[in-house]
């Protein structure tokens, strides 16, 4: 039977499902349940590495000849999805990039270990701010409140010292790891 099968095939020229293109499938399938796992937790970066190893399967010798059989492995939605976690860890890179990068960026202040840096925006009236600290002994319960504070801008306001604050809207949010707000502070001058 498999001699039949092995003749049909080269008269036709039609690749032959190889052991290595079994084990490169059985192999893509797990990498996409692993993608799908880091994409649920929301760990951009790790889904990456595995997106990176999909992508390494199928540009593989032994299924560039036969590529239409891993078609029918990845979905249309699945592709989807490695597309936006190339996209969002992208931006995430360059965030990282960008926070550990001084360059363009004028020291505000450093006291009691806490930096703030700005900059102005080329061809923009506004500005960017990053700020660097440590936590010291702080639990992770500690740092998620700290993390949800930034991203609840319209809270501001509610939170912020003495009633300073007036009023805070966001005005776009480019990507997940990103957001240009706009605030209004009253210093009673």
């Amino acid at each position: 039977l498999l001699s039949s099968i092995a003749v049909k095939g080269e008269e036709n020229n039609v690749p032959l499902p190889s052991t290595s293109d079994n084990i490169n499938k059985e192999k893509l399938k797990s990498e996409l349940r692993e993608m799908e796992h880091f994409v649920g937790l929301d760990q951009v970066l790790e889904a990456r590495v595995v997106v990176d190893n999909i992508q390494k399967i199928l540009n593989s010798s032994s299924c560039n000849s036969s590529n239409s059989n891993y078609d029918s492995v990845i979905s249309a939605e699945q592709r989807k999805v490695m597309n936006e976690v190339i996209s969002e860890s992208n931006d995430a890179k360059q965030l990282l990039f960008d926070m550990d990068n001084d360059d363009g960026w004028i020291l505000a202040s450093n006291k009691k270990n806490i930096i703030v840096h700005y900059r102005n925006e080329e061809g923009s009236p506004l500005q960017t701010v990053k700020t660097h600290t440590i936590f010291e002994n702080s639990r992770s319960k500690e740092f998620v409140r700290l993390v949800a504070i930034m991203n609840e801008v319209q809270l501001m306001p509610n939170w912020f010292p003495k009633g300073i604050m007036k009023e805070s809207d966001i005005l776009a949010e480019p990507s997940k790891y990103s957001i240009v707000f706009r605030f209004t502070m009253s210093f009673g001058l």
